[in-house]
């Protein structure tokens, strides 16, 4: 028989954390900012150099993986689906890196790459209305 107490011991933790780390990037960047309106070219993609920022680079995709282990930590859940978890953080892991690689901000992280990455997207948006 599974050991359902232990397993809890350490799930729930990690979906704890994983959720504490994931909502305060949700709550700085905003709703619009965190769907795809930013990769759409909707939104002018804001520069957040607060907490949860400062802490970690991608707090929403980090708390995401943590978040996703705690789930994938339940035995009954990973029998039930033994890829789900894994192929969603190899996929996160995947796009969290390509955002680093692809940073906006790398060249000036003192507000000049937001105003710059705000004048691309405005751009773009001009240039799709004509």
């Amino acid at each position: 028989a599974p050991r359902t107490g232990a397993c809890h011991a350490v799930s729930a933790p990690l979906l704890c954390v994983g959720h504490a780390l994931c909502s305060p990037g949700y709550g700085a960047r905003g709703v619009d900012r965190t769907s795809l309106g930013v990769a759409l070219g909707v939104m002018a993609p804001p520069f957040v150099s607060g907490f949860p920022y400062t802490f970690v680079p991608h707090p929403m995709i980090v708390g995401s993986m943590i978040g996703l282990l705690g789930f994938h930590k339940m035995e009954a859940f990973r029998t039930a689906l033994p890829y789900l978890v894994p192929a969603h953080c190899v996929m996160y892991f995947t796009h969290m890196v390509q955002e680093q690689v692809r940073d906006i901000y790398r060249n000036d992280w003192g507000g000049k790459g937001a105003n710059k990455a705000a004048a691309t997207t405005a751009k773009r948006g001009k240039a799709k209305a004509q």
